[in-house]
């Protein structure tokens, strides 16, 4: 298991090869998250080929992640517990207008 040493962050995280562990802050709790692979090239905008490689990604965006994960946490029903996860749905933001990608791209729906 590879492990990146973090020590002004509310945790440390780490891969299990299919995506990155995380803790997020709230208030005085801490929350586990987990971030896919696909969610975190998407926020990234980059590939991961290795475990490693995604640590760095998560390092650069971050403070996204943790932003979008506090986010969703918010929109948790009252009593929902547990891992909070990342999906590439949940990072992949709608264009401006809120219309969806394939109404603006002009595709019809299947």
């Amino acid at each position: 298991m590879v492990q990146l040493r973090c020590l002004n962050q509310s945790s440390v995280p780490y891969c299990d090869s299919s995506r990155v562990l995380f803790d997020i802050a709230d208030g005085n709790e801490l929350v586990p998250c987990a971030i896919s692979r696909m969610a975190l090239e998407d926020v990234s905008g980059g590939r991961c080929f290795k475990p490693a490689d995604m640590l760095k990604s998560f390092e650069k965006v971050r403070a996204r992640i943790e932003a979008l994960a506090l986010e969703r946490l918010r929109m948790r029903p009252d009593g929902v517990t547990g891992r909070l996860s990342l999906w590439s749905d949940d990072v992949i933001e709608l264009p401006t207008g809120g219309v969806p990608a394939a109404a603006a791209l002009g595709v019809a729906p299947v």
